[in-house]
């Protein structure tokens, strides 16, 4: 009897233990916008981005030929965050823009042109 009843204590013990919650880490990106700028001849190119960051859904930035590139580490995106950004930019003769993330490129845009492209450039992605 005392076996059992020495058993059975184990046994509840043992069921009332709680069992630790192991926080699954969450899944981070790096992400990066690039733009390849290239300015009609004799010209300046001149323009702005506004992107969506880590930290901000409307940062800036100056546009410049040969081009401008940020990148965002350790993003932790979900399933339905859009990111992206637009622009506005004068005397573009081409361009090529690219969204990529954890190195794989997921959007990549491009237009050249012996008039200038002026205008915005729409780059945008939205996570499976």
């Amino acid at each position: 009897m005392k076996k059992i009843l020495a058993s059975l204590v184990v046994l509840v013990l043992v069921a009332s233990c709680k069992k630790g919650e192991t926080n699954t880490p969450q899944k981070t990106y790096t992400v990066q916008y690039k733009l390849e700028l290239a300015a009609v001849a004799n010209t300046t190119l001149t323009g702005t981005a506004t992107y969506i960051s880590k930290t901000s859904a409307t940062s800036t930035a100056t546009l410049a030929s040969p081009g401008w590139t940020v990148t965002e580490s350790n993003w932790a995106l979900k399933t339905g965050d859009r990111i992206g950004f637009t622009t506005n930019i004068t005397n573009l003769a081409s361009y090529k823009a690219f969204l990529i993330i954890d190195g794989g490129v997921k959007v990549l845009q491009s237009e050249a042109s012996s008039f200038p492209l002026n205008g915005k450039i729409d780059v945008y992605y939205t996570m499976p």
